[in-house]
């Protein structure tokens, strides 16, 4: 007996691929599915042609395709489309873990800055939520010199596009002169991030990583 020639009620093909009635129903709304035979007697029949078509729907989603996607794979005729398609599908799932990264930088912050004890109110999780969102302010104090500059440039690579970022040359600015007194700035180049000189200014210079511990690159 030919194998498509088995049939099947919707409740057996949805037992057999493991998905319910109402996905199966859904696909055939949406044509991502053919319709079946019906009987004289109004019962539906599926073959087990539909088995395959539903396993090749959950294999195309397990790996990020939307139905959507999944449709237009069907209808391409050449491989060179669908490797196309597929490169895309890499470059969203790059983005979207970069952006996990993000979200996982955000949350370690979080977790470091809380005290993990005392009432709900006091939290600096829930204080954070509550507040409105600044701009990181990153002061850069520098003499203009070649060497400063070159460590400048990093500091601006490394800060984030939402980052108020201030270069103040103490050599031609009073006022940057003035500030960098008030900040007790002992070398140059130096930072100062939300007001606050920068740990590793005070005692080696700068340290990038030092930086972005304190939160160089991370929005307020």
């Amino acid at each position: 007996m030919c194998l498509y020639m088995i049939k099947m009620t919707i409740g057996q093909l949805a037992k057999k691929t493991q998905i319910h009635i109402q996905t199966i129903r859904y696909y055939e709304s949406i044509r991502l599915l053919p319709k079946p035979k019906t009987k004289e007697s109004g019962y539906r029949e599926f073959s087990e042609e539909f088995i395959d078509k539903i396993n090749f729907i959950k294999n195309a989603k397990a790996v990020g395709f939307t139905l959507s996607e999944i449709m237009s794979i069907i209808k391409i005729d050449e491989c060179q489309d669908i490797y196309e398609l597929a490169s895309n599908k890499l470059i969203e799932v790059k983005i979207k873990i970069n952006k996990g990264k993000e979200l996982e930088k955000k949350l370690n912050l979080l977790l470091k800055k809380c005290p993990n004890k005392g009432s709900a109110e006091d939290c600096t999780i829930i204080k954070s939520f509550k507040k409105i969102s600044m701009k990181r302010k990153i002061e850069i104090f520098t003499a203009g010199c070649p060497v400063c500059e070159e460590q400048v440039e990093k500091i601006k690579e490394a800060a984030c596009p939402s980052c108020d970022v201030v270069t103040l040359n103490v050599s031609s600015d009073k006022d940057a002169l003035s500030k960098a007194k008030k900040y007790n700035v002992k070398s140059l180049p130096a930072v100062a991030i939300d007001g606050k000189l920068a740990e590793c200014c005070i005692s080696r210079g700068i340290d990038l990583n030092v930086l972005k511990s304190l939160g160089l690159g991370v929005a307020g």
